[in-house]
């Protein structure tokens, strides 16, 4: 009886995650055209109520769409457990200069967490890119 006692108080005890601190994390390309459509990610390492905050002027923008993925590992008996909500947004910007998105506060289990800041430099469309758009176009 005493070895099944401490054989399930080290099974449960593997279950205990540590808690992990919540991390916010804004990701855009470095790089855009105007008018070129973008994502804009704000990745959270754990549930968020609610995300706020997300205006851009002098952009057009649709959005979120959320996703969400999990991991989990046994590794030398010890376990880890991994989470990932994803608000995305689809964004192009109007004008050439170089933009700072803006931050995401989410709010999760009544605390606020702002993200980091992400530069943008918007640039003039290529010809390159303005010719691929006219499929079935011949010289």
């Amino acid at each position: 009886m005493r070895k099944l006692l401490c054989f399930l108080a080290m099974f449960l005890g593997a279950f205990v995650v540590k808690a992990q601190d919540v991390a916010v994390t804004a990701t855009a390309p470095s790089v855009v055209e105007v008018g070129e459509a973008f994502r804009l990610v704000y990745s959270v390492n754990a549930k968020a109520s609610s995300i706020s905050g997300v205006k851009l002027d002098g952009f057009s923008i649709m959005g979120p769409s959320t996703s969400f993925s999990s991991s989990s590992s046994w590794v030398n008996g010890k376990h880890t457990s991994n989470v990932d909500y994803s608000y995305t947004y689809i964004v192009s910007a109007d004008k050439e200069g170089t933009f700072t998105m803006p931050v995401a506060t989410v709010t999760v289990d009544g605390k606020q967490y702002n993200s980091n800041q992400v530069s943008v430099q918007v640039v003039a469309a290529s010809a390159h890119s303005n010719s691929g758009n006219q499929q079935g176009v011949t010289n």
